[in-house]
């Protein structure tokens, strides 16, 4: 499927903040129904976008308090595609495959990864 920095910002406009970076990923947890996924975070909020299978809609929202976030990795190769970022918050596990360059969203994966590396 095609997504582009415009459908991101369509879809997720509801959740941005002044300070939030966004990114597209691809959910491995079983606490989410799709595996297509917008993740949304601020300084304080985590939001978990559930896509349908054609990106055109959101069919479901998970917000997470930052703080509530344990047992975090994240692992990243040099010569990988992707990074792996998992966590674990209240009692579900969240695992997501985040790739580092998408063509059609312009720096947004970068910047999320970047939020992500200095938390």
């Amino acid at each position: 499927m095609f997504i582009s920095k415009e459908t991101i910002h369509t879809l997720s406009l509801a959740y941005l903040t002044e300070h939030s970076v966004v990114c597209y990923a691809e959910s491995q947890s079983l606490a989410i129904t799709t595996n297509k996924v917008i993740l949304i975070m601020d300084h304080s909020q985590l939001y978990i976008l559930g896509l349908n299978t054609f990106l055109t809609k959101v069919t479901q929202v998970t917000t997470l308090s930052l703080t509530d976030i344990t047992n975090e990795r994240f692992s990243t190769n040099p010569l990988s595609l992707s990074v792996t970022w998992s966590f674990t918050s209240r009692t579900n596990e969240w695992h997501f495959r985040i790739m580092k360059k998408i063509l059609t969203l312009g720096d947004g994966q970068k910047e999320f990864i970047n939020r992500l590396n200095f938390r």
